[in-house]
């Protein structure tokens, strides 16, 4: 991606599983690239971001590409640290960003020691300060809610290594509750292919036919239609049709246990909180979020208006970002 040409010195970095994002306050992203690393098998890095997926899939004989992130935490140390520091040193790269603040998301459950890790990293890679803070308070943040208020809301994080319903009251997170992703939708669209139809399917492609053919509700007019590349055994390449009702019964399980976790966190509230949360609604945030039709499913299987945020995928990169500039949101901030 282009890097903008923006003075300033204030950057959010939202590490997902799945695409890393780089948001400059006031002006907007820096850098949006994919979470792969490309190496050769005796370890040493030879591709980042969207020059290493190119690799996925389909890497030549003594490479591979790996995803070096779960659910925004460090699955592979070394691979993780490598992509931080090549993605990061590009997006401090640009004109007027030279040695900027940098706030990081952390998911639940990262620890002291990958915090240090990675702020070291960003630092080696130009960073002058880094600081943390929780990746569903960074979204709610850039969603627009109002921390001050301390009226509980409900807001739901729909990420690709995993979806987290959460409750935010007032500078904190009163509870989460996780539920499968959308890497885990992929792989169970792939499965299906694979028993319906014999058919290994990439991850890429799986991907761009969720993203095709993907709803959580059937559309009004006829089913949408798709030719999906893969191998059969030996490797033969060949193709396949899908449908939107095959994708759909695909997500329909798994959309069922997100809706389970946005009730299983309202729960938690005693019933004037949780009526107030819910006079509110459901807030959606992350890339998943964009699936048509969820925020009509999710109203008929808990009973709240539904919500997409404005640029969802951003949310927590551009939360992170202000919280760097906001006086009132600097308590948010933390060392490693």
């Amino acid at each position: 991606m282009r890097l903008l040409p923006f003075g300033g010195s204030r950057l959010g970095l939202d590490p997902g599983a799945s695409t890393v994002r780089v948001f400059l306050d006031g002006h907007g992203p820096v850098l949006e690239e994919p979470a792969v690393i490309a190496r050769r098998l005796g370890g040493a890095v030879v591709a980042a971001g969207a020059e290493a997926a190119r690799y996925l899939g389909r890497t030549p004989d003594g490479l591979e590409a790996v995803h070096p992130l779960e659910a925004g935490l460090m699955a592979d140390y070394e691979a993780a640290r490598a992509l931080f520091r090549e993605l990061f040193r590009r997006a401090a790269a640009g004109p007027g960003l030279h040695r900027p603040r940098v706030a990081v998301c952390t998911p639940p459950g990262a620890t002291p020691v990958e915090c240090r890790a990675l702020g070291e990293t960003l630092q080696e890679a130009g960073a002058r300060r880094v600081r943390f803070l929780p990746g569903l308070l960074a979204a709610a943040v850039g969603a627009g809610f109002s921390l001050e208020s301390g009226r509980p809301r409900l807001l739901l994080d729909l990420g690709y290594g995993a979806s987290r319903a959460a409750v935010v009251e007032g500078p904190g997170i009163r509870t989460v509750e996780s539920a499968p992703g959308g890497r885990e939708m992929d792989l169970a669209l792939g499965r299906w292919i694979l028993e319906a139809h014999g058919l290994r399917v990439g991850p890429a492609s799986l991907e761009h036919a969720k993203r095709r053919l993907g709803t959580a509700r059937p559309p009004g007019g006829a089913e949408p239609r798709a030719d999906v590349a893969g191998s059969r055994p030996g490797g033969f390449p060949t193709t396949v049709t899908l449908s939107g009702a095959d994708v759909r019964a695909c997500l329909a399980p798994l959309l069922a246990r997100v809706a389970e976790a946005v009730t299983a966190a309202a729960a938690a509230l005693e019933p004037g909180p949780r009526a107030v949360a819910g006079a509110a609604g459901l807030t959606l945030v992350g890339e998943g979020a964009r699936l048509p039709g969820l925020c009509d499913y999710l109203r008929e299987a808990t009973g709240f208006l539904a919500e997409v945020a404005d640029e969802p995928e951003r949310a927590a990169a551009r939360g992170a970002a202000e919280a760097l500039r906001q006086r009132r949101l600097r308590p948010l901030l933390r060392k490693a």
